[in-house]
């Protein structure tokens, strides 16, 4: 098995030996256009998917299933301890409490 978030730097001779895809969320355009070569051009439109696929989501490629499929895999049990930040809900919070002027002349004055 090879796992890599950049597959558009794994060699071509390692891939060459796999024949089955697990692919999740891609948002480089180089690594969309590596998986696109991996898949038949009537079915392309499926690479236009990966940048927006949600955490579970997966298009899998191969000998393993008999047309390219979207998936939802299932959650492990247990789940492990890390999440994804909640970025939308720390960058609405109000900076009211940070002190800048504080920082920048502590900063500066040493």
């Amino acid at each position: 098995m090879i796992v890599s978030q950049r597959p558009s730097e794994v060699s071509d001779t390692i891939f060459s030996q796999c024949n089955n895809f697990v692919t999740m969320r891609l948002t480089n355009p180089l690594d969309q256009e590596y998986i696109r070569r991996l898949i038949p051009d009537n079915l392309g439109s499926l690479i236009d998917n990966l940048p927006s696929l949600q955490q579970g989501e997966a298009l899998l490629v191969g000998d393993s299933v008999p047309v390219p499929s979207l998936v939802m895999v299932d959650e492990p049990d247990p789940k492990p301890a890390s999440n994804d930040i909640e970025y939308l809900t720390h960058w609405k919070k109000e900076w009211v409490e940070v002190d800048f002027d504080h920082m920048i002349n502590h900063k500066w004055n040493k």
